[in-house]
Order: C-alpha cells, then structure tokens, then sequence
C-alpha cells in the first residue's frame, strides 16, 4: 500500500499510475454525513485498537472524525521504524463529497462500497452522488442485494456491482445481466471467476472486474493471471501493480519549484500531474534522492537552481528527466491519455420513430497540466452504439434507422454523434418495443479510444 487507505492521498496516488475508478469505503458519521473509511471502528487507522477511543465511525461527528489521524497504523506510524511511509502522516478521512470533488476534477468514476452502517440510507447516497452527474455516470456502487430496487427508485440510472458468492449455477450470472436485475458489472476474489463465469458474463454484455489483492500468488501475479482468463480490470490495493501486470508504464515529468525557501522536486504524472511517491531521483553532483508523499522531495540547499535531475524509469514509470529552473523535460510523451464520455440525456421521441442521445466528452491530451479540466479541441468525434439484446446475440442500430438481424455482440455498429465536447445524436429509427442499451465512445485527435470498461451505457426503453 502506497498511501493511507481511504484518504485522498491514496486515491491521488491511484490516479498517478491511471487509475480509471477509485474504491471508496462508505460509511455514515453520527450527524449523519457520508465518509470514507473500511473499517466499522476508527482503532486499526488510527492506532487506538483495543482502547475507548477505538469508537465505531457511527458515534462520532464530523467534527470529531476530522481530528483523527487515520496513518497511525504499519509503516505510515510515527512509531514504526524509520521509512518513507512517514511522510504520509498525518492523513485524515475525507468526507464522500471531497472523494466525489476528487473524481470530477480526475475525470475518473468511484467504485462505492457502501457499508452496513449505511443500510437504509443507499438512496441518500446515491443522490449524493447523483449532484456529480459526469461522476455519477462513471461510477458504480457495492450495496446489499435488497437496496438496488431502493436505489433505482430515486436514481434508474444507478449501476450497481454484483459480487460474487459462488458457486452460481450455469446461466446464473448471464441472467442478472438481463432486466430486472441489469447488472453490468461484476466483481469478488479472482478465484471466483472462472474462464467460464467470465464468458457468461461477457454474454450478457457485463464486465469482469475481481479484486486481486490477498491472493496467495501474490498480486502481481494475480493480475497477470486475471488477464489470462480475460477480465476487463481488476481492484488493487496498490496501483503500480496494475501499471506493471498490463505493461503501461505511464509517462512521466519532473517539476522543480521554490517551496518556503528550498527547492523541492516532483515526480509527475506527465498526462494528469499527480505525485509518484516512493522513486528515486538522481540530481546532478549530488546523491541520489526519493520523492516521499504526493511524489515530492525537498533537495539539499546546496542544489543550485539549475541542476539538472534524472528519473531512470521503471516497469510502472516511464524515464525523464528535468532542471532547476521549474521547466522539466518529460520524457517523450505521445499522447496516450485516453478520453472520457459521459451520457446525460436520452429518450425515445413519440411512437418509437426517433431516437435521441446527448452528453460530453473530454480529452486531457498529454501533459494535460493537472487534470483538472480538459483540453478543448481534444476529443475528434463521439460515437454511439445502439442495440437491442436476446438470447445472448444482438441487434444493432445501423445508419439507416433499422435494426440489424440477431448476431454476435461483438459485431458493434458505431453511428457518428453530432459535436465533441458537446455531443448529440438524434436519429429516425424504427423500434420494435422492448428494452435497448446505449453506449457512447470518444475517440480523441491522436487516435485514442475510449475502453469499452469505461464507456458510458444507459438503458431505453420502446413501449
């Protein structure tokens, strides 16, 4: 683990190796506000296990969760052996919305576990969540079985994970995918999915995304073996795992500025400008240095302004290089910062004759400066794929407002949406009744398109 769990610091540090959903522990403080936290009691984060102050999250306040120091626990304690962990602490526990705050500024979705002291409140939750309509639409949560219809009263549009608890009988999994059920996204311990739960899966248009950590091979290996069975991502305790095991180093850029009267170095993130903790810089006439937390190391007085600094480069980070003066050169970043789409509006125009579908799209590009927004003139075009399931096959919309003939599902038809940035498809279409998936692309101007785990879905409905 690379940063505290549950704290903004560590889902920064997802985001610096590319993370494309943050896992956010949910749980209700006793004034009744949504926080981050794994744990039912604050005593493992916080150091105090075992002792009164070892409370359960629910009988504290805001306040009162505020003021705890949640790094008081393994490396990140101040009482642990020296290490680079320290610098983590103090860490606090966020509130729901700053973690919401954190993926609209990423451009990222929130995977919401939403723990048993949240039962009876997931619609509040999701409404929450719902005020952030771009995260809401990237985001997916993990409730008991019996809050989904809760959910999808107040929200139905809300996506919901279904964990596996095995062993499921064949067509099992296919069927949850399929209404009233309609869950898209699937997940629980990678020993859980076999090749042949996976197919199932897929054939129902779902997505397999296990997690890989506590597995007695290791995570690395787990990830690598995950692969080998095809599933469409996995959940990691620790993200320069998942940037080794699927051989996407990412790029990245050395920052050097005046802080408080000394230079410090920063090792970036080249497309979204978060820290990289952990690595080993190599400055000019000077002994090697680590950056600590956020990516960031303060370097001895004596560097004169324009020395020159190094990273090597690993399997989880690409080499670059930088100088004193703030101007870094990052190493050669071609842009492979894949863009980002969202779905907002849809319906079915009067007797089935037309189809409208509108939303955004944004692209950071390379060296985005930050992630905080995207770059205009990114995203190229923006691509919608219409389809009607049954019986495992589909029936794609074409160009000419009719459905295909039943086929395999992988025989996509992509039809051009109307803007970027902005996007509109509306379309005369002829629609037997029934239920239909949409889902949108964006493909930006280097020729990057968006994955298929992260493309935007709704479900219509032709009456």
């Amino acid at each position: 683990m690379l940063a505290p769990d549950n704290t903004l610091e560590a889902y920064r540090t997802a985001l610096a190796y590319g993370a494309d959903y943050l896992e956010v522990d949910v749980r209700r403080t006793k004034d009744g506000v949504f926080v981050a936290l794994h744990d039912a009691t604050v005593g493992r984060t916080t150091g105090t296990k075992g002792t009164p102050e070892d409370r359960p999250i629910g009988d504290l306040t805001l306040a009162e969760v505020k003021r705890l120091n949640v790094a008081n626990y393994g490396d990140f304690a101040l009482s642990a052996p020296p290490n680079p962990k320290q610098t983590y602490n103090p860490a606090r526990i966020p509130t729901l919305d700053e973690a919401l705050q954190l993926a609209r500024e990423a451009g990222v979705g929130l995977d919401l576990d939403l723990k048993e002291d949240v039962v009876g409140f997931e619609p509040l939750a999701a409404n929450q969540v719902a005020e952030y309509p771009d995260v809401f639409g990237r985001s997916f949560f993990e409730v008991y079985p019996n809050a989904v219809n809760q959910m999808r009263t107040v929200q139905p549009d809300v996506s919901v994970m279904f964990n596996l608890q095995g062993p499921e009988p064949p067509g099992f999994l296919y069927g949850l995918t399929q209404p009233p059920y309609s869950y898209r996204l699937f997940g629980s311990n990678l020993d859980e999915f076999t090749p042949e739960r996976i197919a199932e899966i897929h054939d129902g248009c779902g997505l397999a995304v296990p997690h890989t950590y506590n597995t007695k091979e290791g995570e690395p290996e787990a990830l690598r073996e995950g692969r080998r069975r095809g599933i469409d991502g996995a959940k990691t305790n620790d993200p320069e795992y998942l940037a080794e095991a699927y051989g996407r180093p990412v790029a990245t850029r050395i920052d050097v500025t005046l802080v408080d009267g000394h230079l410090e170095a920063c090792l970036r993130n080249a497309v979204n400008g978060y820290g990289l903790p952990y690595k080993t810089l190599v400055v000019e006439g000077f002994a090697p240095v680590m950056t600590l937390r956020e990516g960031c190391v303060a370097l001895p007085s004596a560097v004169p302004p324009d020395a020159e600094l190094a990273f090597a480069g690993d399997s989880a980070a690409r080499a670059s290089a930088g100088r004193g003066s703030g101007l870094g050169r990052a190493s050669p970043c071609a842009d492979r910062a894949k863009p980002r789409s969202t779905l907002t509006r849809r319906r079915l125009l009067p007797r089935r004759r037309e189809v409208l579908l509108a939303g955004t799209a944004f692209d950071i590009g390379c060296g985005g400066g930050g992630g905080v927004t995207g770059r205009a003139g990114g995203v190229e075009k923006v691509e919608v794929w219409l389809r009607r399931r049954a019986a495992g096959r589909c029936r794609s919309l074409r160009p000419n407002g009719r459905l295909t003939p039943p086929r395999a599902c992988a025989r996509r038809i992509w039809l051009p949406a109307t803007g970027t940035s902005s996007w509109r498809l509306r379309r005369a279409a002829r629609l037997p009744r029934g239920r239909y998936v949409a889902n949108v692309r964006a493909i930006d101007v280097s020729g990057n398109v968006e994955p298929l785990r992260n493309l935007s879905r709704v479900v219509l409905r032709a009456r």
